[in-house]
């Protein structure tokens, strides 16, 4: 991990953490707080990664503030976007496989905020109904996501995918908060 992981996230408590989080709503605040206890809060500069495919799979991330890039990079140097995230977001799930190593990046576009926990929490967490089946619910979208991106590449034109996502982009922006007129 980059230098971020060693700076805690001035500003927001353990509860805070949690609270908010779309897969934490169902939670009273005594739930929440006795989640939180385990969780760490970091934060990461514009363009430092979070992890990287030689990182050790340590922990589950909930981006709480800023948003995150998830890449792959290809043999000869090229890279490949593979998630923009934004606020609430749930990534690194692959801590739940047991896979010794993440298999892409996570880079900070802005100053992020993330809260972490580690595979121990997360199963913890898991034990719960409630935040299991948001967990899924929020999983299933993300593979929805990944096959309709998957679909257009093979589908659309380079024109149909350019609009497709510039819509997407818009929309997303909007609905974190940000003017319509501001693309990244």
């Amino acid at each position: 991990m980059n230098r971020g992981a060693n700076r805690g996230a001035a500003g927001f408590g353990r509860c805070h953490c949690l609270a908010g989080v779309d897969i934490f709503a169902d939670l009273a605040p005594g739930e929440t707080h006795n989640l939180a206890v385990g969780a760490r809060m970091r934060t990461y500069a514009a363009g430092e990664l979070l992890y990287s495919p030689q990182s050790l799979v340590e922990a589950l991330f909930i981006l709480l503030r800023g948003r995150v890039r998830l890449f792959r990079v290809t043999a000869d140097g090229r890279t490949f976007t593979t998630g923009i995230l934004n606020p609430g977001t749930i990534f690194g799930e692959i801590v739940l496989t047991g896979q010794p190593r993440y298999d892409s990046y996570a880079e900070a576009l802005d100053g992020a905020v993330v809260c972490v926990m580690s595979r121990d929490h997360v199963l913890q967490l898991l034990s719960d109904p409630r935040i299991a089946a948001r967990v899924a619910e929020t999983l299933s979208r993300r593979l929805v996501e990944t096959e309709r991106r998957l679909s257009d590449m093979a589908l659309k034109t380079v024109h149909q995918r350019v609009a497709a996502t510039l819509a997407t982009v818009a929309t997303d922006r909007v609905r974190h908060g940000a003017p319509e007129s501001m693309l990244p």
